[in-house]
């Protein structure tokens, strides 16, 4: 029997007409497979007798689902399919403002070896179906409710590796009949078979591909990927610059930053280089827009691209900076927080920026927050929070503005412990000092805004494991502000001084719990996880 869903019509139609049949049902049966229909019995403008008939000559393949999981984070859906011999696959539908995106697998498990991907682990199964591939996108859409617009293919597997198949999935998502998802609103993902670009690029699909560098020389990437021994990191340059010139379609290119693998200076500067020959960089291609969509501030957005407009400019900044001891942590560098991008989404800052001890960022840390001026149990409340978070080994997080956050970082500090400060003003302008690590969103070197005050509020909810609330006016000022949204989105739980002022009290029917301050000799209690609060 032959697989219908992997004709193109005009196969189907061939196919029609040995059996006696007009041409036009052949769009008709296209059509009805592009809805995601299991048998031919759905298709219900055939007649009863056509349809017996294509059941004797053909299948019509079809996926079970095994499983569904949905991040509470964002929504992203992973999907695991069971094939029709009884091997799975994965599938991951992902919401964006610009529509979804699902990310499909190629191949039942890889023979590419990368060190770091779990589908290589049990080596190459087989190569999936073209109708396989296009049932992931078709379930994937049904069991979503979302429509479709855009795929990549860089599940499980080599795309490359399973050329003609892929080719064939492509004309089949792309027609016009069918999925129509355009070539440009498709990405290809390969670990770098450069023996395929010139394949690939003499049928100028005009999709987008994507080349899996993640090491700029021969020896770091054929320790990491197996697939660069016998080709080398010089000629898939080589290779990447023909599909160019082939195409006019500029390469993207991914990198995993790997501790003390691929992470060094001159391996950056080589990566540099490498990429530059590549393709042209054009002027303008880095938008406001495009910053604001990777979590930077208007603010930190335009001064960017003031400081793009000149290269040399952007030297000496990151020159000074580096003077300064300021390091950029960006939010795909394995160095940043995850709490701050798991629990923040979107909202995580593109960029933070950090002077002092950045292994703190490894440890478990509580945070304290609380209003500027301070009633003197309040007080009290914040400095004890800091002494018992160092006796007790948690670091201490707060936002270095005076009142319930120098309080709590004095207590922790006089205690011998250690504090991470999310400062609002120029990074550059704090003094390193021993067990300090202060963070800055987006730069190192803005003045203090209330705007930036505000904003950054998230980023220390975000990184404790629990929010301790000295105290807070109700309804207004920062703290309420941060509090209130921590606990709409349900970041991090809140414990709050029950004090029996009216924000106290406001605070606890948003969702926080009122303490008293002997309980926070044990911190551990408090910091266990509440139902529906994000987990780490």
């Amino acid at each position: 029997m032959r697989d219908i869903k992997a004709m193109l019509p005009e196969e189907i139609a061939a196919a029609l007409a040995e059996m006696g049949q007009p041409k036009y049902r052949a769009k008709q049966i296209f059509q009805w497979l592009a809805r995601g229909v299991t048998s031919f019995d759905e298709m219900t403008n055939l007649s009863k007798d056509l349809r017996a008939a294509l059941s004797e000559q053909f299948y019509i393949s079809k996926l079970e689902m095994l499983r569904k999981q949905v991040s509470a984070l964002d929504g992203t859906i992973k999907y695991l399919w069971q094939l029709g011999d009884g091997n799975a696959v994965e599938t991951v539908v992902m919401h964006y403002k610009y529509g979804n995106t699902v990310c499909i697998s190629s191949q039942v498990g890889c023979r590419q070896g990368c060190a770091f991907c779990a589908s290589t682990i049990g080596g190459l199964i087989r190569n999936l179906e073209p109708s396989e591939m296009l049932d992931e996108v078709l379930y994937s859409e049904r069991e979503s409710g979302s429509k479709i617009s855009n795929i990549v293919l860089m599940g499980i597997g080599e795309p490359l590796d399973n050329f003609d198949n892929v080719m064939r999935f492509l004309e089949l998502v792309n027609h016009p009949d069918g999925e129509n998802i355009g070539m440009r609103h498709i990405s290809l993902s390969t670990c770098g078979l450069i023996e395929r670009f010139d394949d690939l690029a003499a049928r100028d699909l005009q999709l987008t591909l994507s080349v899996s560098l993640h090491a700029p020389d021969d020896a770091t990437r054929s320790k990491i990927m197996p697939a660069n021994h016998g080709r080398g990191v010089a000629a898939l340059i080589d290779a990447c610059a023909r599909y160019y010139e082939a195409t006019g379609r500029r390469i993207s290119f991914e990198y995993a930053m790997i501790d003390g693998v691929n992470d060094s200076p001159e391996q950056a500067e080589l990566l540099a280089r490498r990429v530059m020959d590549c393709g042209p960089f054009s002027e303008g291609e880095l938008t406001e827009k495009t910053l604001l969509e990777l979590g930077f501030s208007p603010e930190g957005a335009q001064h960017i691209l003031a400081l793009l407009e000149d290269q040399a400019l952007l030297e000496r900044y990151l020159q000074k900076a580096k003077a300064r001891r300021c390091t950029p942590i960006q939010r795909r560098d394995l160095r940043y927080p995850a709490a701050v991008r798991k629990k923040l989404g979107l909202d995580s800052p593109g960029c933070l920026w950090a002077k002092g001890a950045l292994e703190l960022l490894d440890r478990p840390k509580v945070a304290a927050v609380g209003c500027r001026v301070l009633r003197p149990e309040n007080r009290d409340f914040a400095y004890e929070a800091g002494c018992q978070a160092a006796r007790q080994g948690f670091v201490l997080v707060s936002g270095n503005a005076s009142g319930a956050d120098q309080a709590a970082q004095a207590g922790c500090l006089d205690s011998g412990g250690q504090v991470i400060s999310v400062v609002a003003d120029a990074l550059h302008s704090h003094l390193e000092q021993p067990n300090v690590l202060y963070l800055s969103e987006e730069d190192y070197d803005m003045p203090f805004s209330t705007l930036r005050a505000l904003r950054r509020n998230r980023v220390i909810h975000a990184l404790g494991q629990v929010v301790l609330v000295a105290q807070s006016r109700a309804g207004q000022g920062g703290t309420w502000n941060g509090t209130a949204r921590n606990l709409q989105n349900r970041w991090t739980p809140v414990r709050v001084l029950d004090d029996g002022s009216e924000g106290a009290q406001a605070l606890v029917q948003l969702g926080a719990q009122p303490i008293q301050a002997a309980q926070l000799q044990d911190l551990s209690l408090l910091s266990r996880r509440e139902p529906n609060f994000l987990e780490l």
